[in-house]
């Protein structure tokens, strides 16, 4: 019964904004229902992420879907009660200050907006890790991309400062302003910018963490998104243009090249024709052309797609090859002779210690780059 408890605090805590939606919004007795429902679904995700560190015991649980065969699995065990007890501690706690810092009678035109997406947010990130299978992920995943997005940004539209502070222009990135590289892969044009950015990014960063490991495939994969629009402001530059430039998309092609170079190093035989050498490098160009082109309106940045999948080819030769050389050891020295041309992808991958280096370093670049952004000027 536990995965049912901690389903219907992610569902209360997802409705926990409607309140204010309703009742009107000069009244502070909307945004008191949202924190109280807030604090509720907190308690009750609290005792049974408690309860499950205590005793272990796996729960899972299957909601069918609209279409035949496709059904949403849920499960908790003590691995997924770890994140949930301080999504929802500090979920609560966020809602009980935003009482005082940002009353919603005082800021009618956001702060309704901002109890919901706020809810909406905890309860994506709950079901995140409650997800018991790709497809629940997946939608989980969007919900909570789409949460962050218009609780923090908003649409590019709204000319906000997290937008003219972070949006990679071409002459600020190469002068004095560096950090708009990275600043501009976590901001998005609309809504169905990010949520394409979503799907696709959880497709290709999830093969990329299977090979590397999750701190290795974040830092990879932002490294590739940094340099690629480092090296998209170059070419601008060169070509004597001004350039404006937003989106996680970047780093999605420098995934897609990570998985191409990964592939011809790390899954590479001795005996092997040139056709078997060049058919990854191939395939990551084929899906540059195929996803990268876009929709044809011209606001695609072709540019910056075929930066960041050339800088993630550069950067995965470069982590692939040490990979290699762990990974075979590691076969030559535990198995027969005949695998001795086998490579495991992902073998070869950091400890779990360096991977969590890798994880605190790739966040500690993105937070340290807005800080810079949004700093006083």
């Amino acid at each position: 019964m536990r995965v049912e408890f901690t389903f219907a605090a992610c569902l209360i805590a997802a409705i926990s904004g409607l309140p204010g939606v309703v009742l009107p919004r000069r009244s502070a007795l909307g945004q008191k229902t949202a924190v109280l429902l807030m604090v509720v679904s907190s308690i009750i995700g609290l005792i049974v992420a408690l309860g499950e560190l205590l005793d272990g015991r796996v729960s899972s649980m299957t909601l069918r879907g609209a279409l035949p065969d496709w059904s949403f699995h849920f499960s908790v065990d003590p691995l997924a009660a770890f994140f949930l007890a301080p999504i929802f501690l500090l979920g609560s706690l966020g809602s009980v200050y935003g009482l005082g810092y940002w009353r919603q009678a005082e800021h009618l035109r956001n702060g309704c907006k901002l109890s919901v997406c706020y809810g909406v947010l905890v309860a994506g990130l709950g079901l995140v890790t409650l997800a018991g299978d790709g497809i629940t992920f997946l939608f989980a995943w969007e919900i909570m991309a789409l949460a962050a997005f218009f609780l923090v940004t908003g649409p590019a539209v709204r000319n906000s400062i997290w937008f003219t502070r972070g949006v990679a222009v071409s002459s600020l990135v190469l002068s004095h302003e560096p950090w708009r590289a990275v600043t501009a892969l976590t901001l998005h044009a609309d809504d169905l910018h990010v949520l394409g950015n979503a799907v696709s990014g959880t497709i290709f960063a999830s093969a990329v963490q299977r090979r590397l490991g999750a701190g290795g495939a974040a830092l990879a994969v932002l490294a590739s998104g940094i340099f690629g629009n480092l090296g998209n402001a170059v070419y601008h530059h060169v070509m004597r243009e001004e350039h404006q430039s937003i989106g996680a998309s970047t780093a999605i092609f420098g995934a897609i090249g990570l998985l191409a170079a990964t592939e011809l190093v790390l899954h590479r035989k001795r005996s092997r024709g040139w056709l078997d050498v060049a058919a990854p490098i191939v395939g990551g160009f084929a899906l540059l052309g195929a996803l990268g082109s876009g929709s044809g309106d011209g606001r695609t940045d072709l540019g910056a797609h075929l930066f960041g999948f050339l800088s993630g080819v550069i950067i995965g030769l470069g982590v692939a090859f040490p990979m290699r050389r762990r990974t075979l050891a590691l076969d030559l020295a535990g198995g027969p002779s005949s695998l001795r041309d086998q490579v495991s992808l992902g073998s070869g991958a950091p400890r779990w210690w360096v991977q969590t280096v890798l994880g605190a370093l790739a966040a500690a670049i993105v937070v340290v780059s807005w800080e810079m952004a949004l700093r006083p000027r």
